[in-house]
């Protein structure tokens, strides 16, 4: 038995028991868990938010959630409450009555459940002591130590558990909530993305998430119910409330009729490695990673060692254990180079090397490779970048809320990856703020060389005309006013709109004298020669009533003023000239309800299951939320498309459609809509259908693409990943920037983009 850190005085509980099994068991143990395993990652069998056990799933996914929960509270100044649970014995109270009924809540085979149940009833165990073998005792409850089932079982029962509490997220958990804003600066009343956040766990660490104080008592009082059942007991001591924002204090909050200590202001608790506080989500982090750096180079610094070895040492121990600290926290560059001025100092000590010898070589790989502390930081949140933008569930959900808020906060015309800019958002408390400026540090660039459906069409972004620097200038105003396309200058005619015409078309109060803003703006479009003729011309020349992005929002509009629960919408893709070079390509979706068609060209790979999958994903543009849909399609390979995709966890990467599928996914999940797939024959003499395979010959031609407005969806971080294993693929491209920088020499500018070129986001990424 190994002993905790206080004194066990001679009391079994307080050590820690290892179970010796023999080996042939063990062997067979591991041949059976890994087969499962496999099978539950495949198929997502456990529902439940538990991070634990299963192939690809780490401490950084749940640490991630939870910063990104306490960060919105921060930012909106909304109430959150933070339970951290720690159970006593854990493994020991799960009795084989309920193990079996989770095993066969998940479908498990029966041979194996009798199989286990055989192993589980039928323990004997025995004591190792000084005076030898203790005789042996029947175990009735619990599960080994020392068994290799142990976590998989564990989660398989808790799963049970965390899916009964999954139920509950509406009521008691929080809520995350990303509004839609449209072209004319408004707050979408049907659009929005909206997400609830409960409770996760890391294996047995459970954390609560609630939305005030009731709430999360009502939580916890459906935790003491599934404790008392199952005789697990709570550690009181180790467990804590974390308020932010609180508001009313009502009482104190107590699980299973023990009464839960609450952190005080600027306190902070360990949790996965990590400190969470009421505030200053940063700061207790990085003390203890600067602890713990003062602490390696003091004590290494006495080893008798060599350079090598020390240089080992720092990059196989200390830089792995500070990259964990600081995963969910932005360390300065300041701090960084104070923890590195330590390690070199101590490694030119080992090497006795002269104080005056250069830093560069000491970090160069063909010396010492001795990685910058703010090179360790960057590779580790470009990488956990790659994995979220990739993640599903609630963990893609978050990253999405966080991205889009951060998106709408900075008011940038385009996704926040590609469309780099120095923010205005402090990275202390926004995540995904500091990453951006790590890739802007780095001279880094993010391209996705996939041809993409959702660029706005039809229209021009007002920061190409104005360039980035003058647009962060009047970028205030701009999200004041919602502007970010240049067309919002010019009425349907074409004609620049004056200052009151704009201001009447923005129905606000009074305008007053011109505004500084629109005056620049409307010298550089004047300056420049931007024109714009709207869709309604060439929709008028068609005599087919397809509209164009001018008009996208007006449907919208008009699909919610007649929403009655059900919609009924013909698609239809259009191919011409197919194998020559004139091929066209049109996607058409027409709403009976409305007599309107939505038409546009489809640009990229070319192909008549494309454009229908086009078409499908402009009619759900369209559609209210929670809407029931019956969509009728000409493409029996289209519905077999959308029907399969819906039943994938992840994008299938190797399929040349995946990114259309998955923006048609995407949207039956976030407007939670009810679909229903219904094919007809193309031709086939059907009124609707007619009108629908009409516009999509004629829309093969329209100067317009697929629209969607860029603060309506932010889906071009979807699919986003490396080949092979990201933290390997970003380590490697600064490997290739530090190389660049010392083989150029001193006094040349290197620039590393011109070196490694753009990091092209192709296949799917591991950590």
């Amino acid at each position: 038995m190994i002993p905790k850190p206080y004194d066990w005085d001679g009391v079994l509980m307080n050590t820690r028991p290892i179970v010796l099994i023999e080996t042939a068991r063990k062997i067979l143990s591991k041949i059976l868990s890994d087969r499962i395993s496999m099978a539950c990652s495949k198929f997502n069998v456990l529902q439940g938010d538990n991070f634990s056990v299963l192939k690809g799933t780490s401490t950084q996914s749940l640490v991630f959630a939870v910063r990104s929960v306490i960060e919105d509270a921060i930012e909106k100044d909304r109430e959150l409450w933070l339970v951290l649970q720690d159970m006593r014995k854990a493994y020991n109270s799960v009795g084989w009555h309920h193990l079996r009924a989770s095993l066969r809540h998940v479908k498990m085979c029966e041979r194996f459940i009798r199989f286990f149940g055989g192993i589980h009833e039928d323990r004997v165990n025995r004591v190792m002591t000084d005076f030898g073998l203790s005789g042996g005792y029947k175990v009735y409850d619990g599960l080994d130590q020392d068994e290799v089932f142990l976590l998989l079982l564990w989660r398989i029962f808790y799963d049970l558990f965390l899916c009964e509490v999954k139920r509950h997220e509406q009521l008691c958990g929080y809520w995350i909530d990303t509004k839609f804003v449209s072209k004319s600066g408004r707050i979408e009343s049907g659009g929005g993305l909206t997400s609830y956040f409960l409770a996760g766990a890391f294996v047995n660490d459970t954390i609560w998430v609630g939305n005030c104080q009731a709430s999360t008592q009502y939580a916890l009082n459906i935790t003491s119910e599934f404790f008392v059942i199952n005789d697990i007991s709570i550690n009181s001591e180790k467990t804590v409330a974390i308020p932010i924002n609180q508001g009313v204090k009502v009482a104190s909050l107590n699980i299973c009729g023990q009464p839960i200590s609450i952190a005080k202001k600027g306190e902070a608790h360990w949790y996965l490695g990590i400190f969470l506080s009421t505030e200053r989500l940063s700061k207790p982090s990085v003390a203890k990673a600067h602890v713990d750096v003062r602490f390696f180079v003091n004590v290494v610094l006495r080893k008798d060692i060599t350079d090598k070895q020390f240089s080992y040492l720092v990059s196989a121990v200390l830089q792995p254990i500070v990259a964990y600290r600081i995963q969910f926290s932005f360390v300065s560059f300041n701090v960084c180079r104070k923890w590195d001025v330590l390690v070199r100092k101590d490694l030119r000590s080992k090497a006795c090397l002269p104080h005056d010898f250069p830093d560069a070589a000491l970090h160069h790989s063909s010396l010492y490779g001795l990685k910058p502390f703010e090179q360790v930081q960057s590779e580790g949140k470009i990488a956990a970048l790659m994995v979220f933008s990739n993640a599903y569930g609630i963990l893609g959900h978050l990253f999405r809320h966080r991205f889009l808020d951060l998106q709408i906060l900075s008011w940038a015309p385009l996704d926040l990856l590609q469309f780099l800019v120095r923010l205005r958002v402090s990275p202390v408390n926004n995540f995904l703020a500091g990453i951006v400026k790590i890739f802007l540090d780095n001279e880094l660039a993010l391209v996705n060389n996939l041809p993409t459906v959702f660029r706005s069409p039809g229209q021009f972004l007002l920061s190409s005309v104005l360039g980035k620097s003058l647009y962060f200038d009047l970028v205030k105003s701009f999200k004041r006013f919602g502007v970010t396309f240049g067309d919002q200058f010019f009425d349907k005619k074409g004609v620049l709109l004056d200052w009151k015409t704009f201001h009447r078309w923005k129905r606000l109060d009074p305008c007053g004298p011109v505004s500084h803003w629109f005056m620049v703006s409307s010298e550089f479009l004047k300056g420049q020669g931007y024109s714009f003729s709207g869709s309604i011309g060439y929709a008028e020349k068609l005599g087919l009533n397809i509209l164009g992005s001018e008009e996208f929002s007006v449907v919208k509009d008009r699909m919610h003023d007649v929403w009655s629960g059900f919609f009924e919408v013909f698609t239809d893709g259009s191919l011409k000239n197919a194998g020559s070079a004139e091929v066209a390509c049109g996607a058409v979706a027409y709403f009976p309800v409305l007599n309107k068609s939505i038409g546009v060209a489809v640009r990229g790979l070319l192909s008549s299951t494309l454009a229908e999958l086009q078409a499908v994903a402009l009619a759900l543009e369209c559609v209210p939320s929670s809407s029931t849909v019956v969509l009728r399609l000409n493409s029996q390979a289209a519905i077999d498309a959308c029907v399969s995709e819906m039943s994938l966890v992840a994008p299938d990467f190797h399929n040349q459609c995946w990114l259309e599928r998955r923006h048609i996914f995407n949207l039956v999940r976030d407007k939670d809509l009810s679909m229903s797939w219904v094919k007809v024959k193309g031709h086939s003499g059907i009124p609707d259908n007619v009108k629908a395979d009409l516009a999509a010959e004629a829309a093969s031609g329209s100067p317009f693409s697929l629209c969607a407005d860029v603060h309506e969806h932010f889906l071009v971080a979807e699919g986003i990943a490396v080949s092979g294993n990201a933290r390997h693929f970003v380590r490697n491209i600064f490997q290739s920037i530090c190389c660049a920088r010392w083989e150029a020499g001193p006094g040349c500018d290197v620039v590393p983009n011109a070196i490694i070129g753009c990091i092209n986001w192709v296949v799917t990424a591991e950590v």
